[in-house]
């Protein structure tokens, strides 16, 4: 083989890998924002569900292997145990309305292996019965996320601290 022709295969090997590189890169970069885009989705699932105040909506928000745990009280595992939290929070105060409920994400980091890390706050405002004085509640949060298989986001793990 000559110079000539092995300089044009080496060119091209180089090339095809560039490309592939490229190529790969942003695969990757699209494939995150994909995933930013269904995070938020799940997010903004959260505020309704929140609002709603339905126990069933709530924790279809988690994994069914949850662990999501709270200040003074014990580590709920498993949806079920979120499911049966939840309603027993909503029949411990039946007038209870969400008015606000703003999650803020100070930092979210995505894997390529399919979980995603994020921590923030979340500020709510709520009444405890109809006419009731406007409460406000401020807490720090950490949500680990786990990707479905059909590219949709639930949260696995959580932990709410107050802030202060």
């Amino acid at each position: 083989m000559n110079a000539r022709k092995i300089t044009v295969v080496a060119l091209v090997w180089a090339l095809s890998l560039v490309g592939m590189y490229w190529w790969a890169s942003r695969r990757d970069t699209m494939t995150l924002q994909q995933d930013l885009v269904e995070i938020e989705k799940l997010r903004q699932r959260e505020i309704a569900a929140t609002l709603s105040q339905d126990p069933a909506a709530l924790a279809d928000l988690w994994t069914d292997d949850v662990v999501r745990i709270g200040p003074g009280q014990p580590a709920e595992v498993g949806k079920q145990a979120v499911l049966d939290s939840n309603a027993r929070q909503r029949e411990a105060a039946p007038g209870l309305k969400a008015l606000t409920y703003v999650p803020a994400a100070k930092e979210v980091i995505v894997t390529s292996d399919g979980w995603a890390f994020e921590w923030g706050t979340f500020t709510a405002t709520f009444v405890l019965a109809p006419g009731a004085e406007v409460q406000t509640m401020k807490a720090h949060r950490m949500l680990i996320y786990r990707k479905q298989p059909e590219g949709t986001w639930k949260a696995a793990r959580g932990m709410t601290a107050p802030a202060g």
